[in-house]
């Protein structure tokens, strides 16, 4: 199964999963800059890291083809 969306528990705003990368980066004040374009691998671990952390207080993950 594939993340659909994330919701949070308190205010009921959603999220789109391929928009929460850099949901969650702005909301921290976080700045990637890639090198001619091209992130490193760091970075990509970095970002998905931190997706993941921003996501995991309150927020309900929500999947695809589950109601």
């Amino acid at each position: 199964m594939k993340v659909k969306n994330y919701k949070n528990i308190h205010t009921g705003e959603i999220v789109a999963d391929e928009d929460a990368e850099l949901y969650a980066l702005e909301k921290l004040g976080v700045t990637v800059t890639a090198e001619d374009g091209i992130l490193t691998l760091e970075q990509r671990e970095f970002i998905n890291a931190t997706k993941e952390w921003y996501f995991s207080g309150d927020w309900i993950i929500e999947m695809e083809g589950i109601a």
